[in-house]
């Protein structure tokens, strides 16, 4: 029977456009850095964007793989923060007993300017 130390690692990595690459590794065990350092060589996608999914979990530069045959997708990681306009939106919800207002004031807009502001934007403007 063969030795299982000296098989070369496979592993299949799903792409942003849905293809599959296949990257083979010597080493009997690889670190989530390598695996995204071969995908840069193929996609030219930049190490620190890509973040790479197996069975559920993400896998970090530090991860230590030594199953063969593991399936990967491949996401970018997306820029996020605090709450914005989402997070106000939640916290608006009517309460019971609460009156309603005509005041819009401090109301926002999609780009989370106050309305008051632009109001007064496009008075200036027409000034």
């Amino acid at each position: 029977m063969a030795d299982q130390s000296c098989k070369p690692l496979q592993f299949f990595v799903r792409l942003l456009d849905g293809k599959s690459v296949t990257l083979t590794f010597s080493s009997p065990i690889a670190c989530g850095e390598q695996i995204k350092q071969r995908i840069f060589e193929q996609t030219k996608i930049p190490t620190h964007l890509q973040r790479l999914i197996s069975g559920g979990f993400q896998i970090s530069g530090a991860s230590a793989i030594s199953q063969s045959d593991t399936t990967m997708n491949l996401v970018l990681s997306l820029r996020g923060g605090k709450g914005g306009l989402g997070s106000l939106l939640r916290n608006v919800v009517m309460k019971a007993g609460q009156k309603k207002t005509n005041n819009f004031d401090s109301c926002r807009d999609m780009s989370e300017r106050r309305c008051k502001r632009r109001e007064q934007a496009s008075g200036v403007e027409g000034w």
